[in-house]
């Protein structure tokens, strides 16, 4: 006879019919908390205990302890949607530290793992891209990189159109909150400046050095010096693309791209950055990333931490990239 009862390899999960369909109990249990950012949260305490509001610290650490075990009798993992629900990856994507991150990150996934997904995880990674969206649509930021990440995701639908987890009504169910975000980003309407609003030429040289060198992006800067004849003139000094070479490569990497009867002083810094580029790739740099404990296996972001188990022990961890993140949960 079958055995009709709990199956005896796992212990199961909870599951809760919802407008969207089947979600996970504990998963949901987090997203009620998952919008409440600091600003949320001293509200509350100011509502109820005004006098102590101003003396009250969030100290939210969003993180989560990785968990991989498995034997022949059972396989223990920490699912996607877990984590990105515990991590808080919505309200990451409307931080502005953050949001490149998880830009970055949704764009690996969509383009490498999408219609392998479990179909939880697909609806988290659908509700993220929703909320970079907003970001975007809010701050008028961003939208040609967040243009060519929907163009990704619908280039991904449709690749997995006929080989993919979960039905094919969830499937239809993403294409049309997709289409419903290509519309809202081509809706978007930015206001060009007056005549008479001060504009980016108008300031000193000193000043549009300074915002140049702030640039890690070389079609930022190119783009930039497109504008006017002096931004054009700034962006071809030596000093930023020098800075530019320096910190992103070292000098081993440098002498491999130097041809014959070559030196460094010889060259111009924008051609060999170049040439750095093509040979090595462009090394993309975050302002906040997600990092793995040594100790206790936690992942958090870097500007929260997480509360270590062995708090007697050195800290020690590991900057995960977008990439490795990726192959942590979808290897």
């Amino acid at each position: 006879m079958p055995f009709l009862g709990r199956d005896w390899r796992s212990g199961g999960d909870e599951w809760l019919k919802t407008e969207k369909g089947w979600e996970k109990v504990k998963i949901r249990r987090w997203k009620i908390f998952e919008n409440l950012n600091e600003n949320v949260v001293s509200r509350c305490y100011k509502r109820y205990d005004p006098e102590e509001s101003k003396q009250i610290a969030c100290t939210t650490q969003p993180h989560i302890f990785i968990v991989k075990n498995s034997t022949k009798e059972q396989k223990c993992q920490t699912s996607l949607s877990e984590a990105f629900s515990k991590l808080d990856m919505s309200g990451a994507a409307r931080d502005i530290k953050r949001f490149s991150y998880v830009r970055k990150l949704l764009e690996v996934i969509i383009r490498n793992k999408f219609s392998s997904l479990s179909g939880s995880a697909q609806r988290c990674i659908f509700q993220i891209l929703q909320e970079t969206v907003q970001r975007v649509i809010q701050t008028k930021n961003d939208v040609k990189l967040m243009k060519t990440l929907l163009n990704d995701t619908h280039k991904a639908l449709n690749k997995g159109k006929y080989l993919h987890v979960g039905s094919r009504s969830l499937w239809n169910m993403h294409l049309n909150s997709l289409q419903q975000m290509m519309i809202a980003l081509e809706e978007l309407h930015i206001d060009t400046p007056t005549d008479e609003s001060p504009s980016l030429c108008d300031l000193p040289d000193d000043c549009m050095r300074e915002i140049l060198y702030k640039l890690s992006d070389r079609e930022d800067i190119i783009n930039l010096g497109q504008t006017c004849d002096r931004t054009s003139s700034l962006t071809k000094e030596d000093g930023l693309w020098r800075d530019l070479c320096v910190y992103y490569f070292d000098e081993v990497q440098m002498a491999k791209v130097l041809k014959n009867n070559e030196t460094i002083e010889s060259v111009r810094w924008s051609c060999l950055y170049e040439r750095l580029v093509k040979r090595f790739g462009f090394k993309e740099d975050y302002t906040e990333l997600l990092n793995l404990c040594k100790h206790c296996n936690a992942l958090y972001w870097s500007c929260h931490g997480h509360p270590c188990p062995y708090p007697d022990l050195e800290k020690e961890s590991a900057s995960l990239s977008p990439v490795m993140c990726m192959e942590l949960f979808c290897s």
